[in-house]
């Protein structure tokens, strides 16, 4: 299937199957598919509705797509919802998203571990998703290990900019536990109104791991320490941070105590 210049607008709930996750276009299973230059718009209220959906039910069947210079604007939830969890298919070819004025987040990133590959994204004034502190992204799932086939969680090159946000970034409730670092690689954020980074892990979320490369926030400073608002964070759990001047830093939860520490750069940008 190829959806080329394609439009899906102002779809609505099917009152006899409810509104679990309605979305413009679904990436379900299947072989060599396409969304490119495509646009959801208008897509109505509901649970976890989008304008683009990676649904869970491809997690037994091959459903690798090109997704390419598509745009979602003006739905009631997320530009790109993702719940899937697929360590097989290397999901690499989400390129030049463009999502503006979704009252959800740009992407919501679920559900317990996978190796999708979001390269180049540009969010412009979405709301967030409803749970408080609001974030442009949300993060729910980690990452598998990197094989000599397939690539880890990488989520890169996000230009953020909306101030209807308290956050850049959220990270949420973890389903799985990882080790293996998610790479989230040279966003450039601004308009967020509160911290740029909030880590809000409940108490019963697994541990997860990512590391925050070469960011850009405004007046092209670099992350500190001071950007994290950090709500909740379980033992186990390591957020590495590397800037774009070498030096590098974690926050880490170890037998109850959170710790701030200055660690060796480990990544180039």
């Amino acid at each position: 299937i190829t959806y080329s210049n394609s439009i899906a607008a102002n779809i609505s709930t099917d009152s006899y199957r409810g509104s679990l996750r309605l979305a413009g276009f679904s990436t379900s299973c299947g072989s060599n598919n396409s969304i490119v230059n495509s646009v959801a718009t208008g897509i109505q209220a509901g649970t976890q509705t989008s304008g683009f959906f990676w649904p869970e039910g491809g997690n037994s069947c091959p459903n690798t797509w090109t997704v390419d210079d598509d745009l979602a604007h003006n739905n009631n939830g997320d530009g790109i919802f993702t719940w899937a969890n697929d360590g097989t298919d290397p999901h690499n070819l989400t390129h030049r998203f463009t999502s503006y004025r979704n009252d959800g987040a740009c992407l919501e990133h679920g559900a317990y571990v996978n190796r999708f590959q979001y390269l180049g994204a540009t969010c412009f004034d979405d709301a967030g998703t409803s749970t408080t502190p609001t974030a442009a992204i949300t993060m729910h799932a980690g990452g598998y290990a990197a094989t000599t086939t397939l690539g880890p969680l990488e989520i890169d090159d996000f230009r953020i900019s909306s101030t209807r946000v308290v956050s850049a970034v959220r990270f949420v409730k973890h389903l799985a536990s990882t080790s293996t670092p998610a790479n989230l690689r040279r966003w450039n954020i601004s308009g967020y109104t509160g911290a740029a980074v909030t880590i809000a892990e409940p108490a019963d979320s697994l541990k997860a791991a990512y590391d925050l490369v070469c960011w850009t926030l405004p007046s092209n400073a670099e992350l500190q320490p001071t950007d994290f608002n950090i709500a909740g964070i379980v033992d186990g759990s390591v957020y590495r941070v590397q800037r774009r001047d070498g030096t590098a830093f974690k926050i880490a939860r170890v037998g109850g105590t959170t710790t701030t520490s200055t660690i060796p750069g480990f990544s180039g940008c």
